[in-house]
């Protein structure tokens, strides 16, 4: 396992000393490949994928807190200029951080 920060965005350059997921399938990649990051960066809106389908972080996410459920989410910025979305992401983030405080 390596410390990493993770910036997830089909557009935008990383800072320097990110790893970068371009969609879905690169950033799960990336997680089983180098366990979970210290810090994740994360856009909403992730284009359209190989099969022709729009994805959203929201894909990405909800497999993660399925797959990794009792780690707890990642520390995380939201740089999405989806006003929508940036809730979306920060409310599931929330739900599953509070989920894990209940008795």
């Amino acid at each position: 396992q390596m410390t990493y920060k993770l910036f997830i965005d089909d557009v935008r350059t990383p800072p320097e000393g990110w790893l970068l997921a371009r969609d879905v399938i690169q950033a799960k990649a990336t997680i089983k490949l180098f366990g979970h990051p210290e810090l994740m960066s994360l856009d909403h809106d992730l284009g359209i994928n190989a099969e022709g389908v729009e994805e959203t972080i929201m894909d990405f996410l909800k497999w993660y807190s399925q797959e990794y459920y009792d780690a707890g989410p990642p520390k995380f910025l939201v740089h999405s200029s989806n006003p929508v979305g940036r809730r979306n992401i920060i409310s599931l983030l929330n739900s599953w951080s509070k989920s894990l405080e209940a008795p």
